[in-house]
């Protein structure tokens, strides 16, 4: 006897009909009756053999795949469970329960995208389902569509439906979007329903923080922390405090990072979320003496060359080090280190006999960035670009030594701030152009139709080096950016590299920037060859790109 039968065998035993004796007339009763026992006397093992033989024998009854999705929702499965409500669904695409069933796997699942597009599809069935507005609402804000995620949000509350979540997520879009004021008042109405939410004394610190009012910043992080000791709250006050320079106080806060609730899960990968180690952490550098201690990498690339200035000063504590880094990076490292360091690539499983004591790249701060003046003597230039491959990168442009090559990089990839730490080349162009000036880009990603546009408006051609992936081959970028006179970049990757490996570089910054670049002054702590320019009103770059075209005016007169 197969174990289908024998399952069936049991299933019968239980009152359950055999499949073969089922007709199709009667199977629409059958499973209304089996989704009524609740599972309560069935096995569910059992159950979803029963499931498979009889869609096996009815492909086309719906009712089948939405009762094998159900089990498998029971037992656990939810993208398994997925798959059998993706065809109940198809079967009948006006069924809303099925639907909804789908959108719930997808959303148990984190297939964000997924659940977004099956939600829409259900609203449009039921579009009195408050409780799918808001989880779209939320899935849509994830996705960075936030006007669209608005108008579900304010659906919710037009059915009178909303609660302080409901508050909070209109108010996280409208600071998105800048509308800090408005923001304000909404996060303050969510409070009024519930007094006791951390998230939203957090949300009305970021407003302020965008409005530059730190004072009273602090007094509502402070606020958040008390009802939210270890979240999200302690995570969005470790930033605030970087931002602001209190660096004994924001690198243990900085720790939440790492906390149970998946706090920075917007940034983190998934791989770094789940990794676990035998060894323990490392808690002080005086148990690094004479140890092999293992440095792993997280978050992207310009974080690991930022921490990364570290390297050096932290390897003097330790026995042996391994570091584990970007693949694109690995030549950099490997280059400026040699055999004192051990690289690994970032995702490579590394075997724990390799290594004693372990800690994240960005807890190195914890241990050696106490203060302002911890920095001192540690401000970049660590890395050691390929000088000849620069040489040949730019005869290779075509660029005289008479002529200055002008490195440009004016777009973030962030999908939340990537926005206002954007400009247009163009409006860069028009600040930097002059006699004998060259441009080449050292921007990633597509950027050829944009390039094009300024050469038709403004007739300047913007150099691309074909030999140079700007996204994948970080040493050539590396090599091309200390082959540039003149580097020109917002505060992103580029302008990490610029500064790691020592090359001189103007970055553009808006009203209130990222924590990694502080909140005040025109030097920055972690590279001594970066220069700042930030803004002064919000969204308004003309005043950076004046004091910009002053400064490379006057270093171009001096010779610099």
């Amino acid at each position: 006897m197969s174990n289908l039968e024998k399952s069936a065998a049991r299933l019968r035993a239980r009152g359950v009909a055999r499949v073969d004796t089922v007709e199709r007339s009667n199977v629409h009763l059958l499973l209304d009756q089996l989704l009524l026992r609740e599972f309560k006397d069935i096995d569910l093992t059992e159950a979803s053999a029963f499931s498979l033989a009889l869609i096996a024998r009815f492909p086309d009854v719906q009712k089948a795949y939405w009762y094998r999705g159900v089990l498998l929702k029971q037992c656990g499965s939810f993208s398994d469970a997925a798959f059998s409500f993706r065809f109940a669904s198809l079967l009948n695409p006006k069924d809303a329960a099925a639907a909804y069933s789908l959108a719930e796997c997808f959303w148990r699942t984190d297939r964000v995208e997924e659940f977004a597009d099956v939600a829409k599809r259900i609203f449009c069935l039921e579009p009195a389902f408050a409780e799918l507005c808001q989880n779209l609402a939320n899935a849509l804000f994830h996705l960075g569509l936030t006007r669209d995620a608005m108008r579900f949000y304010s659906r919710v509350l037009c059915l009178e439906r909303g609660g302080s979540q409901t508050f909070l997520g209109l108010a996280n879009c409208l600071s998105a979007l800048d509308n800090f004021e408005s923001a304000k008042a909404i996060f303050e109405k969510g409070l009024v329903l519930d007094p006791h939410l951390p998230s939203c004394y957090s949300g009305i610190a970021n407003v302020l923080e965008a409005d530059r009012q730190f004072g009273l910043t602090v007094r509502f992080h402070q606020h958040a922390c008390l009802l939210d000791s270890t979240g999200q709250a302690v995570w969005n006050f470790a930033l605030f405090l970087l931002l602001t320079k209190k660096f004994e106080e924001a690198w243990p806060a900085y720790e939440s990072r790492w906390s149970s609730d998946g706090v920075p899960a917007k940034w983190r990968r998934g791989e770094e979320r789940a990794r676990s180690f035998g060894s323990p952490r490392v808690n002080s550098l005086s148990e690094c003496s004479g140890r092999r201690v293992l440095v792993w990498a997280e978050q992207g690339v310009g974080d690991e060359l930022m921490f990364g200035t570290m390297l050096k000063e932290f390897r003097g504590y330790c026995g042996r080090l391994l570091v584990e880094v970007d693949r694109r990076l690995l030549p950099l490292y490997r280059r400026s280190f040699g055999s004192e360091v051990a690289w690994i690539e970032r995702g490579v499983e590394v075997e724990e006999s390799r290594y004693d004591l372990q800690i994240p790249v960005g807890s190195l701060g914890l241990h050696l960035r106490p203060s302002v003046e911890s920095f001192a003597g540690h401000g970049g230039g660590y890395l050691v670009v390929d000088r000849d491959r620069s040489e040949r990168l730019r005869a290779s442009l075509g660029v005289s030594a008479e002529e200055r090559l002008v490195g440009l990089s004016w777009r973030s990839a962030s999908p939340k701030t990537g926005i206002r730490r954007s400009l247009g080349l163009l409006e860069l162009i028009e600040a930097l152009r002059g006699p004998g000036v060259r441009f080449v880009s050292l921007q990633y990603g597509s950027v050829g139709e944009e390039i094009e546009e300024v050469y038709r408006r403004s007739g300047v051609r913007v150099l691309e080096c074909a030999e140079v992936d700007n996204f994948t081959d970080l040493d050539g970028l590396a090599s091309l950016l200390w082959g540039c006179d003149e580097v020109v970049t917002v505060g992103n990757a580029t302008a990490h590299l610029a500064g790691s490996i020592g090359k001189r570089a103007h970055v553009l910054l808006p009203y209130v920037a990222e924590w990694r670049w502080m909140h005040e002054g025109d030097r920055s702590v972690w590279y001594d060859s970066v220069r700042l320019y930030r803004q002064r009103e919000r969204g308004q770059w003309e005043g950076v790109l004046k004091e910009l075209s002053e400064q490379i005016t006057q270093e171009r007169r001096s010779g610099g």
